[in-house]
């Protein structure tokens, strides 16, 4: 036999020794992996590499703890495949549970009655070696009973599926959105819980379709490397009977990191997702939300844009923490208009040019105003050629108890025909009051400004270019201090407002805009107070709460609130949380001054937060400036000495 001879007859030997040893396993008993005892269809042994394995009949297959497992032929599969053929398929009432390291080089199939179990420090690779095809772990509808995934971890011990084996293929796809009636079909009656990613690290593209009747939770849920969320329903008419996303953490991802699909479908029943972490410290990334019914608790993000579709409405935000350093899009938040969403209690800080905290960016909805309450904005004193915008409305807002401080930016930017804006009880300091008829101009863009504490910035409202005559607006009962002046001053000089110029207005000579009875009976500012309002701390900020040198530093603690550090690595949770921060800052801009108290419309305090009575000062000024009759109650007076605004040597 020739030399050339030889070497094809070894070589077609090989391959046919290749092909009649890739077996297609099928368990026939309870047991572990990798005893031969559990297989039938086996060679006599356990599923390995090149080989297939099936899961059914009631048994439960273990990969044992510290057991590493290979299985797999490497099939023809994709992103945009619907094969449903898996390497690993759990069928019937078949169970696996892995509590080891299997290595999957093809999809993971459940089927209708299986179950796949994931135990602590588990780990399930989905093991591409392919620049084109992507093995998941999937749904297949076929079949009876519920399909069942359940990672029963804990935070410091969490189950793993990875998307990379180390092949340098493309990374793993969970995809939970296969077949029509998706993974356990439609029941009338409310069924258990169906899918639980609890305790689970995943690093893999995730892709999840909910279902009517189920309770679904996502617990301790860490997504690492490139991981990304979609999460949708599967048609119109679907309702969700309880839906819990809960302790997300998504750092360094690019794209959407969660995408949370309602699929149009309006209806009251509850859905909550809190604690969400995202740290992407060098792109911009995106959540998407088009849901309704909502409540987002306790989310910590560095470089997230929050966007949402005409369908996010009627749901509250609160306790949110974002900071934003990188200048790719300029909405922080983007969010429909008139939608009746609620945005508070939380802090939002940026330090790129001309953000935009919230960008109404739909007109069209007619569900409600938009509340904005009780947030603390925070500019870190950084200004590039435009400070920005806090709220730019396109419908109906109401804004209340808000903080703004260090150039963080125009507290509300009235650009849209459609914007009705009530501007109460809010403090700016050191930051842009706000901007009428930028853009377009409509004669009800706000209808109230009353009970604001503007202080040591250029203006509490100034008329773009677009400004029209206001019907019906009542401007009356706001504080000011120290007006035109501050790091980015814009305006001319401006030490009080008077009569027939309120100079707190920008420019100084505001034209017939703001002419007596050209805004409302009750409008003219005779109720105004010119004086300091000694704040209690007002250097304090984001940075001073956590001593930090730069907030890049701080949004590194923040982001440990949920239990992992900026790379993505268990950390031992931070004491500092966004309510904590909030409290210590907003403190700091509690006025001491009793001249701002009870003189606000229907005896209010002026400002965001009441004057401290325990601490009272009144600051000593020309009457000649203080504009109005005094009607509050004065108690605990403190005389100063030192100057017309002495604040020190109090007795």
């Amino acid at each position: 036999m020739n030399r050339l001879l030889k070497i094809f007859v070894i070589a077609f030997g090989l391959l046919f020794a290749q092909q009649a040893y890739a077996f297609a396993c099928v368990a026939g008993a309870t047991g572990a992996w990798n005893s031969a005892a559990t297989w039938t269809s086996c060679n006599s042994t356990y599923p390995q590499n090149g080989d297939t394995a099936t899961v059914g009949g009631g048994f439960t297959v273990t990969v044992t703890n510290g057991t590493t497992m290979t299985v797999g032929t490497d099939p023809v599969t994709s992103t945009n495949s619907t094969s449903l053929q898996g390497v690993v398929t759990i069928q019937g009432t078949g169970i696996l549970t892995v509590n080891g390291t299997l290595y999957s080089r093809g999809d993971v199939v459940v089927q209708r009655g299986g179950r796949l179990n994931g135990g602590p420090n588990g780990i399930l690779y989905l093991d591409s070696a392919s620049g084109t095809k992507r093995y998941r772990l999937t749904i297949n509808n076929t079949g009876s009973g519920n399909a069942v995934i359940n990672f029963a971890g804990t935070a410091g011990n969490m189950f793993t599926i990875d998307g990379d084996g180390g092949r340098s293929g493309l990374r793993g796809w969970i995809d939970l959105s296969q077949g029509v009636n998706n993974f356990y079909g439609s029941y009338s009656a409310v069924q258990t819980k169906m899918l639980n990613l609890g305790d689970a690290t995943v690093q893999a593209f995730i892709s999840y379709q909910l279902q009517a009747g189920v309770i679904h939770t996502m617990t301790n849920v860490l997504v690492s490397g490139c991981g990304q969320f979609y999460v949708y329903t599967v048609n119109g008419g679907i309702s969700w009977n309880g839906v819990d996303f809960r302790n997300i953490a998504i750092p360094r991802s690019t794209g959407f990191f969660l995408y949370v699909n309602d699929n149009n479908v309006i209806n009251a029943n509850a859905r909550t997702l809190t604690n969400i972490t995202v740290y992407s410290p060098t792109v911009l990334v995106s959540s998407y939300m088009q849901i309704h019914a909502a409540t987002l608790s306790n989310w910590v993000t560095y470089n997230n844009v929050f966007a949402a579709n005409a369908y996010f409405v009627n749901s509250t935000v609160t306790g949110y923490f974002a900071f934003t350093d990188v200048a790719a899009t300029p909405q922080v938040f983007a969010t429909p208009g008139n939608s009746n969403n609620t945005f508070q209690d939380s802090i939002l800080i940026s330090r790129f040019d001309n953000q935009h905290f919230f960008e109404e960016t739909v007109a069209g909805n007619t569900t409600g105003a938009n509340t904005y309450r009780r947030n603390v904005f925070d500019g870190d004193n950084y200004y590039g050629t435009d400070a920005g915008d806090i709220v730019l409305p396109t419908g109906p807002i109401s804004l209340t108890n808000n903080l703004n401080i260090n150039g963080a930016g125009t507290l509300v930017t009235l650009f849209n025909a459609n914007a009705a804006a009530i501007i109460n009880s809010n403090t700016s300091y050191k930051s842009y009051g706000v901007t009428l008829g930028e853009t377009v101009g409509a004669a009800t863009q706000v209808t109230q400004l009353q009970n604001n504490l503007f202080a040591t910035q250029p203006d509490g409202m100034h008329q773009a270019s677009a400004a029209v005559s206001q019907s019906g607006f009542t401007m009356d009962y706001n504080g000011f201090f120290g007006m035109g002046s501050g790091a980015h001053q814009t305006c001319a000089n401006i030490t009080h407002p008077v009569l027939s110029k309120p100079s707190y207005l920008c420019p100084a000579s505001p034209v017939a805009y703001w002419t007596a009875g050209s805004f409302g009976q009750t409008g003219k500012g005779l109720h105004d107070v010119y004086a300091n309002p000694n704040f209690i701390d007002p250097t304090r900020t984001v940075r001073t709460y956590g001593g930090w040198a730069d907030v890049v530093a701080g949004a590194r603690e923040m982001v440990t609130m949920n239990g992992f550090d900026y790379t993505g690595a268990a950390a031992t949770a931070t004491t500092k949380t966004v309510t904590l921060a909030q409290t210590y800052i907003s403190a700091g801009f509690v006025p001491s001054n009793v001249l701002l108290k009870g003189t606000g419309l229907a005896g209010a305090d002026i400002g965001a937060f009441p004057v401290s009575t325990g601490t009272g000062k009144l600051s000593v000024v020309p009457a000649s400036i203080i504009v109005g009759p005094f009607n509050g109650t004065i108690s605990d007076i403190r005389f100063c000495s030192t100057g017309v605004y002495g604040t020190k040597n109090c007795k």
